[in-house]
This record gives structure tokens, C-alpha cells and sequence, in this order.
């Protein structure tokens, strides 16, 4: 069985960390605030994955990408 997640990924140095799984991607921008990280959700367009990006003092710190996955 096929399934679309929404994954938020926390943006640091050392790379990305997935850091929440949801069925929804309000549900995973919903999320941030555990890891106190805010800034303003932007939305990208023409990205297949990536669905939005959390801005902070002009860098992307977090964002939340799209991927389909099997279950089994």
C-alpha cells in the first residue's frame, strides 16, 4: 500500500533531520513549535517534494517535503 507523508525536516550544519511524520502538511508545519524555531512558512511551487520552507533572519531553517512510501 502506498502512502503520501508530509516530513518536517529541521535545517542544520551537519544536514537535514527528520524530525515529525504527518498525514497533512499544516499538521507538520504545526510541529515547529516543539522544536522552538519560528519565522514565516513559505510555500514552493514547481517542486514535486518540497512543499514549504520556514524563513528566519533571510535562511531557511526548517522545511517540509512531500514523499510517497510502502507499507507493507
Amino acid at each position: 500500500m502506498l502512502q503520501v507523508v508530509f516530513i518536517l525536516e529541521i535545517l542544520r550544519d551537519s544536514g537535514p533531520i527528520r524530525a515529525h511524520f504527518a498525514q497533512a502538511p499544516k499538521a507538520a508545519k504545526r510541529a515547529i513549535t516543539k522544536y522552538q524555531l519560528s519565522g514565516e512558512w513559505r510555500d514552493v511551487e514547481g517542486d514535486r517534494r518540497l512543499v514549504s520552507e520556514l524563513w528566519q533572519e533571510g535562511r531557511v531553517t526548517a522545511r517540509v517535503v512531500k514523499e510517497t512510501v510502502e507499507y507493507s
